[in-house]
């Protein structure tokens, strides 16, 4: 997906501009942005939050003066407001953001409402939480502390031993997209790319490639239509599954 920047612009009463032609950069490094959200700060400036897939982070965040200025505390280009979940592997694989708004507070501050899909541990089963942040004059009120790696919760060490879904990588994808997944043993287990109405639309027999992490690439290169898809991996009476989003 191309890269994407986020830019403000304040405009007065009567339509004039007041801050730079072209606005001011909020977010111009690389990365694709996916939501964005703002509120007034009460002092003639603004809150701004959006979606942002880059390095650990989910959600990151901006507060603007009167003159269209980084407030003291809020950094250029974002200040992290949620980070990803690490899997596994070190990697950023889970949460997935499905909607955020900002609703102004008291004294200069406002709250960052979000909801997201992630994996939990160890299980790595997944579903959508809502959270919330409040928004100081200064920056997030509290510090976007990361969830812990799954090898952390699973406790014995042995990749081999554990059962799951370890992530899909890229994503969010276009073609290539690889799925990351631990079997206990070689019993038959079967991964499957499902759509949001639960139809299967391509499976595999993995139970053969036996214990241990594996990557497989899902679906082939199949060229699937932007949205959201689940690969379910499923083995006796366990089953693990993440959420894939399809960008064009």
């Amino acid at each position: 997906a191309p890269d994407v920047g986020i830019f403000a612009q304040k405009l007065s009463t009567n339509g004039r501009l007041e801050w730079p032609a072209g606005g001011v950069a909020l977010a111009t490094v690389s990365g694709t942005r996916t939501q964005l959200a703002l509120a007034s700060d009460a002092g003639g400036g603004a809150f701004l939050s959006w979606g942002d897939p880059r390095l650990e982070g989910e959600i990151y965040g901006a507060r603007l003066t009167r003159s269209g200025q980084f407030a003291a505390g809020w950094q250029a280009n974002g200040t992290l407001i949620c980070r990803r979940f690490l899997g596994l592997d070190g990697s950023q694989n889970a949460n997935s953001l499905e909607s955020m708004s900002i609703v102004p507070g008291p004294n200069g501050t406002a709250v960052l409402a979000w909801n997201d899909f992630r994996l939990f541990p160890p299980t790595n089963y997944g579903g959508n939480q809502n959270f919330a942040m409040l928004l100081t004059p200064t920056g997030p009120a509290a510090s976007a502390v990361p969830m812990p790696a799954l090898s952390q919760s699973i406790g014995s060490g042995r990749e081999s031993a554990d059962f799951g879904i370890r992530g899909i990588h890229p994503n969010p994808a276009s073609l290539d997209r690889t799925v990351r997944f631990s079997l206990p043993d070689s019993r038959p287990a079967i991964l499957d790319l499902l759509d949001v109405q639960g139809r299967r639309l391509w499976s595999r027999d993995v139970g053969a490639l036996g214990a241990g992490s594996h990557d497989v690439r899902l679906a082939d290169r199949m060229w699937l239509p932007a949205g959201t898809y689940f690969a379910r991996l499923t083995q006796g009476e366990r089953s693990a599954t993440s959420r894939l989003v399809i960008v064009r």
